[in-house]
């Protein structure tokens, strides 16, 4: 459930990204971090496959991006957090 939260919170950041109104961007990415420290607390880690962490890898890095080019350094921040921890799950996935 938390992954999936993780996931939906991440696109939802993305589509409602606006650097006029970043209110509700803002908020969807604070309920991603929420979904990830979840996640994180009880080692679920595993629940996505490899791509599932890739997606989420790209979703984060798409936020980032549009973060830093309309100068919102603390989201970027927090969205590269995000993207790498992702690429992290991503490779113990396909260890394992």
């Amino acid at each position: 459930m938390k992954a999936e939260a993780l996931m939906s919170q991440l696109e939802y950041a993305n589509k409602l990204f606006d650097p006029k109104d970043m209110f509700r961007a803002k908020f969807h990415l604070r309920a991603a971090q929420k979904a990830l420290t979840g996640l994180r607390k009880i080692h679920g880690e595993y629940v996505l496959s490899p791509e599932g962490w890739e997606y989420v890898a790209q979703l984060g890095l798409t936020l980032k991006t549009s973060s830093e080019v309309h100068g919102f350094g603390e989201v970027a921040l927090d969205c590269n957090h995000i993207a790498e921890y992702a690429v992290l799950m991503m490779n113990q996935s396909k260890e394992a």
